[in-house]
């Protein structure tokens, strides 16, 4: 069996419900059909997607829902586990060392429901996200992933598999094993009513592979993360560089992003701002004037 994986990084960081974080109907308790998938699914491939790609949710509130959407032409069964994965400046992804811990985790406190569900083509399925944490809890945020994956179909091999063997014939059991595929979304949990902040500590010109770019680093300095757009401008104000989907999870206290520039003007500001999954711009986190 080979494995395929994507870890995605976006997400919303706002107060339940965000934008593109709906609840799960009223009596949505089994799959029902779909007309398309939401264009802020991640939907790598396998047909299936996931939507929102990331889950923010506060100690003591009411929960969150992510629906799986099968837009296959075969039925599948999803998996759903939790993960811990540590992070780089970089905002890069690995699985934890043998021995190594995860403090910033908040997996002791997430249920999920349900853990398993097949959808034939064209269905789609709520995951209620629930988080059971003590009020107390000093403020902060937690960080721990949900992996939804599929459970790889095995068939037969062809249709001859039950004629009877040639002499000869060394052949026992024939089987074709399916890919399983694998997607990973970042879960929050906000615990104490943490507030937020964020700085641009730097942002110098990195062309080491012949890309006209900036190297920014964003610093945390709230005690939970923010998530937005990283932005440069030129000197008329015309935008000439855009990373989206950018935050400082925990444990980390700063972030590298790479800003690569369009056009030939140099860049004279970059900016911090705050944008959902959909896109939608709001308050203006940091910012920062080149010299």
């Amino acid at each position: 069996m080979r494995a395929m994986g994507l870890g995605v990084m976006a997400g919303v960081l706002a107060a339940l419900p965000a934008a593109g974080q709906e609840a799960a109907p009223a009596g949505e308790d089994g799959p029902l059909a779909f007309d398309a998938v939401p264009a802020d699914a991640a939907a790598p491939f396998g047909g299936m997607a996931i939507s929102p790609t990331r889950v923010v949710l506060e100690a003591g509130g009411r929960g969150a829902s992510l629906t799986l959407y099968n837009s296959g032409s075969s039925p599948v069964t999803y998996r759903i586990d939790e993960a811990e994965l540590a992070l780089d400046e970089e905002g890069n992804y690995r699985a934890l060392a043998d021995g190594e811990t995860a403090p910033w985790a908040a997996t002791p406190y997430l249920r999920y429901s349900p853990r398993q569900v097949t959808l034939q083509p064209g269905q789609r399925q709520s995951v209620r996200v629930i988080a059971r944490a003590p009020r107390d809890l000093p403020p902060g945020e937690l960080r721990s992933h949900l992996s939804v994956s599929t459970i790889p179909l095995v068939a037969p091999a062809d249709d001859d598999a039950d004629k009877p063997e040639a002499q000869g014939d060394n052949r026992t059991v024939a089987v074709k094993v399916g890919l399983e595929y694998r997607i990973t979304i970042p879960v929050l949990l906000r615990t104490g009513r943490p507030q937020g902040g964020s700085a641009i500590a730097a942002a110098v010109p990195d062309d080491k592979d012949g890309t006209r770019s900036l190297e920014v680093t964003l610093a945390r300095t709230g005690e939970r993360s923010d998530y937005g757009a990283v932005r440069a401008f030129d000197a008329d104000g015309m935008e000439i560089g855009l990373v989206r989907g950018v935050a400082v999870l925990p444990p980390g206290a700063t972030r590298t992003v790479r800003l690569p520039l369009q056009g030939d003007r140099p860049a004279v500001r970059v900016t911090y701002a705050e944008e959902d999954v959909g896109g939608a711009k709001g308050a203006l986190l940091a910012e920062y004037t080149l010299p």
